[in-house]
């Protein structure tokens, strides 16, 4: 008896071109009874007299119309041919699939520039030290006022490149460290210098002077050369630096280091949410000192910039009232835009490392035009490499360095000392004009009794406790009178009289002239 299975079968084999005697053979070989074919064939169509059905013995197993079937149908060659091209067809997708993906990952083709400068800038906040090279170039060569001005010297000051390339570690913010080498190119002029920063204590030396040309090199300049001098920044010797002078000031307090690291932290996310950079190409992948790193060019957007420079100056203005410090100047954000105006042909790279998230290197060139009625710009290009994050940074303090400490506190000992005595001429020169409207106001017109009046008014006082002089005299007549006062005690002496005099004497007076 025949089912569904085997008829179906039987259509699928016709319609694939097999012939019936094939097809025949093969169910009889599963079992099949020529009755059972014939009824099969009859069932889809006549059977063709060409084609008679052959007898043949059954399996040895023998089946019985009601027995179930375990059918093992057989497929044409050409069917498995099929089976294979498809397999192959499947495998090929793969790996174009796996190869558009290995690329995409390659290039960077599915990353987007703000997105990974975001995470870039967020990740920055864990960087404790880093190797760093900058080199910045400036043309000045399109400026005519520059190419038309006199240069006896012969120097060349159209084109010049600063490079400074060191290390930073700032794990301890209390105690930075850092050591960098300084150039500075002009021409033919070459200058160079070497920085280092430890323990609070910054050092210094000239390594290279430059040869200025037709002009002179000071021989003071010249001695300075390949010698070392350290300030120290140590609270104990700025406390020494800021009672000798006032003028020195250096303040940890002041409103940026007042900040807390939310507000820090609100900062720097204003210039995440910013986007200032547009991507404007897609550039293939290379390596910086050995991390293989995405790379962008990119411009900045001019109205991203003028509205995060708005909303900084908002958010600072805020921050200055609950730390009582006068308000910013209105933001004017015409300024601003013309500003953004004199920047011409900008262009920017960027390479951000496939792993750490983090700038390897930044390309930015672009022309600075001072006046947009001359078609002449200042054009400027900077190229910073950074390298070796967060490995250990080792500064050693260089051996036999001048301490400009004490050189400072000589420099400031000594302009305080004039000051005083400049304060100190000019009380002495005041107490002049006071004298002679003393005489116009008397009596007799006399200056009897000055002296006494300048006691009265504690002027020997204030003029030993506010501005350091010593041993005042005053000395009066009718007619005459001397005032004098030691300056300092390695200073000489100050005298007025009411002659005119005004002078430095090398001793004080006895009289009510001032001594020759």
């Amino acid at each position: 008896m025949i089912n569904d299975q085997l008829l179906g079968y039987v259509k699928r084999q016709l319609s694939l071109n097999v012939s019936r005697e094939v097809i025949t053979n093969n169910l009889k070989s599963q079992g099949w009874t020529d009755a059972d074919l014939s009824e099969v064939f009859a069932a889809i169509a006549p059977a063709p007299a060409t084609a008679p059905v052959t007898a043949t013995a059954p399996s040895s197993v023998p089946l019985s119309p009601a027995q179930p079937v375990q059918t093992n149908f057989s497929e044409p060659a050409h069917h498995s041919k099929t089976k294979k091209i498809f397999s192959i067809i499947v495998v090929l997708v793969l790996l174009l699939a796996a190869g558009a993906g290995t690329y995409a990952y390659y290039t960077g083709y599915f990353v987007s520039l703000p997105t990974i400068f975001t995470e870039s800038i967020s990740n920055s906040k864990n960087i404790t030290s880093a190797k760093y090279d900058i080199s910045l170039d400036i043309d000045l060569s399109e400026l005519q006022a520059l190419n038309s001005a006199p240069n006896p010297s012969g120097i060349d000051f159209k084109k010049f490149n600063f490079s400074a390339s060191g290390a930073s570690d700032i794990s301890n913010i209390e105690n930075p460290k850092l050591s960098s080498i300084l150039s500075l190119t002009m021409g033919s002029i070459l200058a160079s210098a070497e920085l280092r920063v430890l323990d609070k204590t910054f050092y210094g030396q000239i390594t290279k002077i430059p040869d200025f040309g037709n002009l002179p090199v000071p021989l003071t300049l010249s001695a300075y050369q390949n010698k070392w001098f350290s300030l120290s920044f140590k609270p104990g010797d700025i406390d020494k630096l800021k009672a000798l002078d006032q003028s020195f000031q250096i303040d940890s307090n002041n409103f940026t280091n007042q900040l807390t690291p939310e507000q820090r932290d609100h900062l720097l996310k204003l210039f995440q949410d910013a986007n200032l950079m547009k991507t404007t190409k897609r550039l293939n992948p290379e390596t910086v000192d050995g991390e293989s790193s995405y790379h962008f060019s990119f411009d900045f957007d001019r109205d991203a910039t003028i509205s995060f420079a708005q909303s900084v100056y908002d958010y600072l203005n805020t921050l200055s009232v609950d730390k009582n410090i006068p308000k910013l100047p209105p933001f004017n954000s015409i300024i601003v835009s013309e500003l953004l105006d004199n920047i011409k042909n900008f262009n920017g790279e960027i390479w951000i490392g496939r792993n750490d998230k983090l700038i390897h290197k930044l390309s930015v060139s672009f022309g600075i035009q001072p006046s947009l009625a001359k078609n002449e710009q200042i054009k400027t290009k900077m190229v910073i490499v950074y390298s070796d994050y967060n490995k250990p940074v080792s500064v050693v303090a260089p051996e036999g360095s001048t301490s400009l400490n004490d050189l400072l506190l000589v420099s400031f000992s000594s302009a305080r000392q004039k000051g005083k005595e400049a304060a100190l001429k000019s009380v002495i020169s005041n107490m002049g004009r006071d004298a002679e409207l003393f005489y116009e106001r008397s009596v007799n017109q006399s200056y009897s009794g000055l002296c006494a009046f300048f006691y009265s008014k504690n002027a020997k006082k204030d003029i030993e406790d506010k501005y350091g002089g010593t041993g005042f005299v005053c000395k009066d007549s009718p007619t005459k009178y001397a005032i004098g006062v030691k300056l300092s005690p390695n200073s000489g002496n100050w005298c007025l009289d009411s002659t005119g005099a005004n002078k430095s004497t090398t001793t004080l007076p006895s009289s009510t002239v001032c001594p020759q």
